[in-house]
């Protein structure tokens, strides 16, 4: 709490993560900083400096508030993704009930469960971190909740197949 009163923080969103083994969150970044609380099992981070976006295959997925890239930094295709034998080694992090992780905003991260999980993270934003970031992110999701953003290319709803009338 001190930090977050230390930084005048305006939003706070928080979430509950419960996972099996070997479940993964894909390699991405947020807009916004995250504490990570493990509270029950382990879980390995794989953190990337946003210097290092060149090299990870950013895509154009829709996710609120994150970019979201193609190349899994736990067993790398070099073939399809040859840029990222260029990165930086990511630092890692093994989290145990008790632990928590600050993870900046933008850097990128891969998560994955290394026993049954229940994780807690907390999103926060500064005053004006939100007007620059989170202003566009509420209007994104607007964007996409009426199917004008992301549409079929998103990773909160099933894939749409256009069909056609021929």
């Amino acid at each position: 709490e001190e930090l977050l009163a230390a930084r005048r923080v305006c939003s706070r969103t928080h979430y509950c993560w419960v996972g099996p083994a070997g479940a993964e969150t894909g390699l991405h970044n947020d807009d916004e900083d995250n504490f990570l609380a493990q509270v029950r099992g382990r879980k390995r981070v794989l953190l990337f400096e946003p210097g290092e976006r060149e090299h990870l295959y950013v895509n154009d997925k829709y996710d609120s508030g994150t970019e979201c890239c193609d190349v899994d930094p736990s067993s790398p295709d070099l073939a399809a993704h040859p840029l990222f034998a260029r990165a930086r080694p990511p630092w890692s992090a093994t989290l145990s009930e008790g632990d928590v992780l600050l993870i900046p905003k933008f850097w990128y991260h891969h998560v994955t469960s290394l026993s049954p999980t229940i994780s807690v993270n907390l999103f926060f934003s500064t005053a004006r971190e939100f007007a620059a970031h989170g202003l566009v992110r509420h209007a994104r999701e607007v964007l996409h909740a009426v199917g004008l953003l992301g549409r079929g290319n998103c990773v909160c709803c099933p894939a749409v197949r256009l069909e056609s009338n021929t």
